[in-house]
């Protein structure tokens, strides 16, 4: 008696098989959904911040020699990684070393070579006692790079990116810090 055969199947038919088609179909819309959104040809009911942060006009910081960003950010001037503190009028967020805590940074499919790198140089600086007192610091951005790759949706971009690593190893700095050095040339205010 329901309008709609799916009510239907979804209150009676509790089988793996009805299940299985289930989910195909609703992975079948998601997917239609995510690339018409990848395309910005959505026009369904998105919310204000979404629609706000889709179409933020966003820093993204390439390193040199390298054909692929670094990371984009979606306001520099209003970081709020833990311990920041508000910048000034005008001046802009340059602690690179922070982005991965903070709400503003935006992950690029291109970003993941330089997190898989990152991810590696701190499981070797974690090995090395002298970088004990960093280690809660380190271990945190650990969680965060690894949650970020293990959620990946995409397996062809994480080969690719496992590839361009490998091809183009060093690709970061040991120390993030050190980033600021890179960018001290007046590259990272532009």
């Amino acid at each position: 008696g329901h309008s709609s055969r799916d009510t239907t199947d979804e209150s009676y038919d509790l089988s793996p098989q009805a299940r299985a088609r289930r989910t195909k179909r609703l992975r079948t819309a998601l997917e239609h959904i995510v690339k018409l959104l990848r395309a910005r040809e959505f026009s369904g009911l998105l919310c204000k911040k979404a629609s706000e942060i889709a179409n933020a006009k966003l820093s993204i910081f390439h390193l040199p020699y390298f054909d692929r960003p670094l990371w984009a950010c979606a306001d520099r001037y209003n970081p709020d990684w833990p311990g920041s503190v508000p910048l000034p009028k005008d001046v802009k967020c340059t602690s690179l070393e922070h982005c991965i805590f903070c709400s503003q940074v935006r992950i690029l499919e291109d970003s993941l070579p330089y997190l898989m790198e990152r991810l590696n140089h701190i499981a070797e600086l974690l090995r090395d006692r002298s970088y004990s007192e960093f280690g809660s610091q380190l271990e945190a951005e650990e969680e965060a790079i690894s949650l970020i790759l293990d959620n990946w949706s995409d397996d062809d971009a994480i080969e690719e990116a496992v590839r361009y690593r490998s091809e183009n190893t060093p690709l970061l700095p040991r120390e993030m810090r050190e980033l600021k050095l890179i960018f001290s040339t007046g590259d990272l205010d532009d």
